[in-house]
C-alpha cells in the first residue's frame, strides 16, 4: 500500500469519526494495510467509542508495542482497562502516562479512582 493511500484512509478514518460514523470509521482503519502506531491507536479509540472493550485493548496494545512514548495510547489503554475491571493494568497505563507527562490531571485523577477500586 502507498504512503499516499495510507494517508487518505487515516483521514477518511478520521471525517467518519467526526461526523460519530464509528463503524465507518473502524472500516477504514481496518482497510490501511502495514499499520503504524497512530492507526493502532485510532482504531484502539474507536473500538472503546463503540464498546468493543477487547478489540480497544487490542490495538492499543499494539500501538504502544510499536511506540511506547504514545502518551494518548496509554490513557486510552487504562481507560479500557478500567472500564473492563481490570484495575491492576489501569494503574499500569496510568503511571505510565504520568512518567511521560507528569502533570497530566486526567491521568492522576484516573490512577486515584483506579486505586481506590482495586484496593477497596
Amino acid at each position: 500500500m502507498k504512503e499516499t493511500e495510507r494517508e487518505a484512509l487515516k483521514t477518511k478514518s478520521w471525517q467518519a469519526r467526526l461526523k460519530g460514523k464509528m463503524r465507518d470509521a473502524i472500516r477504514y482503519c481496518e482497510m490501511i494495510e502495514d499499520k503504524d502506531a497512530y492507526s493502532y491507536k485510532n482504531l484502539g479509540d474507536i473500538y472503546y467509542f463503540v464498546g468493543n472493550l477487547s478489540k480497544s485493548i487490542d490495538s492499543l496494545e499494539k500501538c504502544i508495542e510499536m511506540n511506547s512514548d504514545f502518551i494518548m495510547a496509554h490513557y486510552w489503554l487504562g481507560i479500557a482497562y478500567y472500564h473492563r475491571g481490570n484495575f491492576e493494568k489501569a494503574i499500569e497505563n496510568c503511571e505510565a502516562l504520568l512518567s511521560k507527562n507528569p502533570d497530566s490531571k486526567i491521568a492522576h485523577y484516573n490512577l486515584g479512582r483506579a486505586y481506590y477500586l482495586n484496593y477497596n
